[in-house]
């Protein structure tokens, strides 16, 4: 899987700081700016996965992990 590149690699940098910070709101806008093209980048699904759990969205947190799965197997 390619990385991410800028400017989106920052959206993603910017919603894990909002996350470590308590703030799932803010990380789920930042996230929002990512290309949309890729958001079904894993890298992008993990962090959008934390942002659900974050707000107790389980259900949302399963269809992540499964799409997640299905992209990288071997992701650990």
């Amino acid at each position: 899987m390619r990385p991410i590149e800028p400017p989106d690699v920052f959206y993603v940098s910017a919603a894990v700081g909002w996350l470590m910070l308590g703030d799932h709101i803010e990380a789920d806008e930042e996230l929002d700016k990512v290309t949309p093209g890729l958001r079904g980048h894993p890298d992008v699904l993990e962090v959008r996965w934390q942002i659900c759990a974050a707000g107790e969205k389980w259900k949302a947190c399963a269809e992540i992990a499964n799409a997640i799965i299905r992209l990288d197997p071997n992701r650990l």
